[in-house]
């Protein structure tokens, strides 16, 4: 208390020396020894704290983010200053065509672990099987985040297995940071949203150019190749021919076929097609993909496990179109295996149709390389056009489906083909795509 007597002697002091009558006194809360701490936020600022100005601080800091990992780093980062926690950990929701985002980051002090993961809308919970991610059983705090009615993330503060947890929480100062930050991160999803779209639309309008340029050049190179055949098939015939001479235009009506179904391939992907759609069953397709691609697995001893729920639901499909879709991808999974490996199919129910998966052991896919595999023309093979994996696409999206590839070099890959219980109406227009006008 002498410090505090000192200063009100030299208040008084002050006041005889300019004439003033009236006694200063230094309130109680303002003695450095006996004042009890004001709320957290204060403590920010001594002199003031502005709680508005600060969340519109954090809102511009979350509209500068370019994607869910720095976002969320950006907003721990706030949190640990804020509420003055050491651990802390946000979880980002973000909906993708069939299934979820998710993106878990935790900061523990100036430790930070992330971890971005796809999971099947049926199967979303908010339990985390990884044990470097709190749960909302193991946090002191836990709130979920939500605008619009529609969640978007989740904040956990502390773990109850730590010491360090500060205590209560400024409720009043948590609801207003929820609220501001919510509407952030929508946001800011929804700006992800209408570039990925935007996206979609400018890749939608390069194939469909590529489409019309392929269609006008199949066109023209079926011509040639229909009279080449009709003339070696005419030669082929001539008594004189030596048999060398015969086995060379036999190797030539091979190459035709080939370049024929090459150039089919190519007209597949220009052209809108019609599906010719009935009730379908999974196991059946798997079946009658594996008959055809027999050989090929036999030839390089691959071992086939299938696992093929017994509940799975008839769904409306082009039978045809989706053999071919699974044959392609069987395929390549045995193409891409050494000898002896591994296939795996399974296909299971899954929101209101069912979902196929084809898994190899094989040497993987470059991460690099991931967003192209279904680009026409591009492929990694000495032999093919690339436009196995486009039309495969092609055909699950008419079918009103996604296919996605999950991949890992040196390890394998597992492509997820997602059907719904029927498809879309079918266009009406039935001929080659065109981006221009004629």
């Amino acid at each position: 208390m002498n410090l505090y007597m000192s200063n009100k002697r030299v208040v008084h002091t002050r006041a005889k020396l300019t004439g003033q009558k009236r006694k200063f006194k230094i309130p109680f809360n303002l003695c450095p020894f006996s004042f009890a701490l004001p709320p957290l936020p204060f403590r920010l600022c001594p002199l003031a704290f502005n709680l508005t100005g600060y969340l519109q601080t954090i809102r511009t800091k979350i509209e500068e983010c370019a994607g869910s990992t720095e976002l969320g780093k950006c907003l721990l980062e706030e949190v640990l200053k804020l509420f003055q926690v050491r651990d802390a950990q946000l979880t980002l929701y973000y909906d993708l065509p069939i299934g979820l985002e998710v993106t878990h980051i935790r900061q523990t002090d100036s430790k930070v672990v992330t971890d971005v993961k796809r999971v099947r809308e049926d199967e979303f919970s908010r339990e985390v099987d990884d044990n470097r991610f709190l749960s909302p059983q193991d946090a002191h705090v836990s709130e979920m985040m939500t605008h619009r009615g529609r969640l978007v993330g989740m904040l956990l503060l502390g773990s109850k297995e730590a010491d360090s947890f500060p205590g209560k929480i400024n409720q009043e100062l948590m609801r207003e940071f929820i609220t501001v930050v919510s509407a952030a991160i929508d946001q800011l999803m929804m700006r992800r949203r209408v570039s990925e779209t935007n996206q979609k639309l400018f890749e939608n309008e390069k194939l469909i150019s590529i489409g019309q340029l392929a269609s006008g050049i199949a066109h023209e190179i079926r011509n040639p190749l229909s009279s080449l055949q009709i003339n070696l098939q005419g030669l082929s015939k001539v008594e004189t021919l030596t048999k060398r001479d015969k086995q060379r235009i036999k190797i030539c009506l091979e190459e035709i076929r080939r370049l024929d179904e090459i150039v089919g391939e190519v007209v597949s992907f220009a052209k809108r097609t019609r599906l010719e759609v009935a009730p379908t069953n999974a196991a059946r397709l798997i079946e009658k993909s594996l008959e055809l691609a027999q050989a090929e697995a036999e030839k390089l001893q691959i071992q086939i496990h299938k696992e093929i729920d017994p509940h799975l639901p008839q769904i409306l499909a082009d039978e045809s179109r989706l053999i071919r879709v699974l044959l392609n991808l069987i395929l390549n999974a045995i193409q891409a295996m050494e000898v002896g490996g591994r296939l795996e199919l399974r296909a299971e129910p899954y929101l209101n149709g069912i979902e196929i998966q084809v898994t190899d052991n094989g040497h993987g896919i470059p991460k690099e390389l991931q967003r192209e595999i279904f680009n026409p023309f591009f492929t990694t093979k000495a032999e093919g056009t690339g436009l196995g994996l486009a039309n495969a696409q092609k055909s699950i999206q008419e079918h009103g489906g996604e296919i996605e590839v999950i991949s890992e070099s040196g390890k394998g890959t597992t492509f997820s083909i997602h059907l719904p219980a029927e498809p879309p109406p079918p266009l009406e227009d039935s001929s080659p795509l065109h981006l221009f006008p004629r």
